[in-house]
């Protein structure tokens, strides 16, 4: 089974991540998760925020994939406990947009996950 993990954050780019997660289960056997983790504890939950979870919500559903919204104080291990519960073969997330990546909560993610299943960091469009 060729099961798929996108980490999603913002809007626009979670579409292109979603659709690009839906293409690598497409004909196979795989399932599809889809995890925004937010940081605990949540200090608010705005409009913008809510907004944005009920639009994950609609694009999970139309790409028959299971949404996951986490609450937590360490990204990392959530993913990587994620991944290993899961049975995740490929992960898909989009590339940051920070100067500094390896000081970001992906290289960690990398670092750990770099032998157990493959990462895909779809790039910004930006930079396409």
């Amino acid at each position: 089974m060729k099961n798929v993990l996108v980490g999603v954050t913002r809007q626009r780019v979670s579409d292109r991540l979603i659709s690009y997660g839906k293409e690598l289960v497409d004909g196979t056997e795989g399932r599809l998760f889809v995890v925004h983790v937010m940081k605990y504890p949540l200090t608010e939950l705005s409009l913008k925020n809510a907004e944005t979870l009920e639009y994950l919500h609609g694009r999970a559903a139309e790409c028959e994939a299971n949404l996951m919204m986490v609450r937590s104080g360490n990204t990392v291990a959530t993913l990587v406990s994620m991944v290993e519960r899961l049975d995740i073969k490929t992960v898909v997330i989009g590339q940051t947009r920070q100067d500094k990546p390896y000081e970001n909560t992906i290289h960690g993610f990398l670092d750990i996950l770099q032998n157990d299943c493959r990462v895909v960091i779809v790039p910004r469009e930006d930079e396409e």
